[in-house]
């Protein structure tokens, strides 16, 4: 029964992705705890198959990604991740109650910001935000695979065309896939 509840969630999860840009993980990691899976369980499953949509977008988009600063921005995106996935594993040892209510105050936050923070598109970003943002993305990706968040503030800063926003948080999240799976399974 977890089998099909677990792919009603990623059917769920995906569609929403698909609608908004990003999400998929920030409602697949809380409803898959819900259903008793546990977190390193829910985070390995939810990366593994919207890795498969990150995949398409970007492929659909390819020609409307800007690599350059992506790359400038994954070095701190790997501290993050780093840092997020240390997290995860202490997280794991918790009881799964606290578990979920870690990831129900990190929703709250995320929709809590999405709905009160704006941003104004400009020409160009400073270095220093783009960091910040790369950081946070990587630590809530190592944390929860939910990399999108902070990106949704980054990009919503460029003045880019709506195929770009829409190809650029798949494209970073997708960069970090190799390190966050190494750093997973050797733990």
């Amino acid at each position: 029964m977890e089998i099909f509840f677990a792919g009603v969630i990623f059917f769920f999860c995906a569609f929403i992705q698909t609608v908004a840009g990003f999400a998929f993980a920030l409602f697949a990691i809380p409803l898959l705890l819900l259903c008793g899976f546990d977190l390193p369980d829910s985070v390995v499953l939810s990366m593994t198959c919207s890795l498969f949509q990150r995949l398409l977008v970007v492929h659909k988009y390819r020609n409307c990604i800007d690599w350059k600063p992506l790359f400038s921005m994954y070095p701190m995106a790997i501290v993050g991740l780093i840092i997020g996935i240390v997290a995860l594993k202490k997280a794991a040892l918790l009881d799964q109650d606290t578990i979920k209510m870690i990831f129900g105050v990190i929703i709250l936050l995320t929709v809590g910001m999405r709905l009160f923070v704006r941003v104004e598109p400009r020409d160009s970003v400073p270095f220093r935000v783009s960091a910040l943002a790369a950081f946070l993305s990587g630590l809530l990706s190592g944390f929860a695979n939910i990399g999108g968040p902070p990106m949704v503030f980054w990009i919503l800063a460029h003045k880019w065309s709506n195929n770009r926003l829409r190809a650029t948080i798949p494209a970073f999240t997708l960069l970090m896939i190799p390190v966050q799976v190494i750093l997973l399974w050797n733990g």
